[in-house]
């Protein structure tokens, strides 16, 4: 096994106040952990806009392979909970949020980003998560605490599963969208024909 800390680094999401935030689109868009489902996928449901003149931290926005995990919250349910990044966004992690990232060109890289979401995102990892986790209104995770080890497989094991994942999500996403036009049906009445005798 292997500390994530290895190669990778556990960057923090932007802290701003109220009176930065602003109800027109900007340059500066926030997203919160409302945007990541507990079953670990980004939905972005709420974005939250900064006003131009907020200087933000560069290394806070979400790039192509980045995980995206909620380290605080009032509810022991949502922390840890993740979203795999698969391209580079106009969005910035938000200040309860963290970004999981890898080294740039570290030489000796030994874990794949989606290999490591594979294994963030098991419910006995995030039942653990959500057991060490510390506070009284607000639960946190600190560096140490999202260190964990993580198994070592070969490259090519770790790409296997990487493929099998991938492969299921594909899947998945065919289930919902299907799901999405029946409700549609159902709702709009297709289902049923009516013809006068």
């Amino acid at each position: 096994k292997e500390r994530l800390s290895k190669n990778y680094d556990v960057i923090k999401g932007v802290t701003y106040d109220k009176k930065d935030q602003v109800y027109r689109e900007t340059g500066t868009a926030i997203l919160t952990a409302d945007n990541i489902t507990l079953e670990n996928y980004l939905e972005i449901v709420k974005t939250v806009y900064l006003d131009e003149a907020f200087e933000t931290n560069d290394n806070a926005k979400l790039l192509k392979n980045d995980i995206f995990m909620c380290l605080s919250s009032g509810s022991r349910k949502h922390i840890g909970k993740i979203a795999y990044i698969n391209d580079d966004l106009p969005y910035f992690a938000g200040g309860f949020m963290g970004i999981v990232r890898q080294r740039e060109q570290h030489p000796e890289t030994t874990l794949l980003p989606k290999y490591i979401y594979s294994v963030l995102s098991m419910p006995n990892v995030r039942m653990y998560m959500g057991k060490i986790c510390t506070g009284n209104n607000i639960k946190n995770l600190n560096d140490n605490d999202v260190d964990i080890k993580i198994p070592v497989p070969p490259l090519d094991i770790q790409q296997n599963i990487i493929d099998d994942l991938n492969q299921i999500e594909v899947e998945e996403s065919k289930s919902i969208d299907q799901m999405s036009i029946l409700k549609k049906q159902l709702k709009n009445g297709d289902w049923f024909s009516f013809e006068s005798e």
